[in-house]
């Protein structure tokens, strides 16, 4: 309901991901936008998606806080979670339906994500 075009991307790809996402509350738009644009010069798609101030601690979005960024969004500090939508990717996810094993990592992913979140920092330090 948030983001109605993302949600349809999904649909329409029957619910696989081929793309990351950047959630982050209103304070840390800036680093979701900024891992946009750095995936974009790495060859991958980071999509970002900002909350807007106050839905962060709502309960209308407690499927996006389901990790350690959201202890921070409680007490109003910028943070976001970068993810390589783990359960949209692939049925190995947590050994949802099949077994996780090292030979279906993606390391060439891990290496664009890598060198994007180093390019995205190094932009908002030069921006400070």
């Amino acid at each position: 309901e948030l983001f109605p075009q993302l949600a349809q991307e999904l649909a329409d790809r029957d619910y696989r991901a081929d793309f990351a996402i950047a959630t982050a509350n209103h304070e840390a738009g800036p680093a979701a936008l900024a891992l946009e644009r750095a995936g974009e010069t790495q060859g991958i798609r980071i999509a970002p998606l900002v909350l807007e101030p106050g839905v962060d601690v709502s309960g209308e979005v407690e499927q996006l806080r389901r990790s350690d960024h959201a202890s921070f969004w409680d007490v109003n500090i910028p943070a976001l979670l970068l993810t390589d939508t783990g359960n949209y990717r692939g049925s190995y996810y947590h050994c949802g339906r099949t077994e996780d094993s090292v030979d279906i990592l993606d390391f060439q992913f891990a290496a664009q994500m890598t060198r994007a979140v180093i390019g995205a920092s190094a932009a908002l330090l030069r921006a400070q």
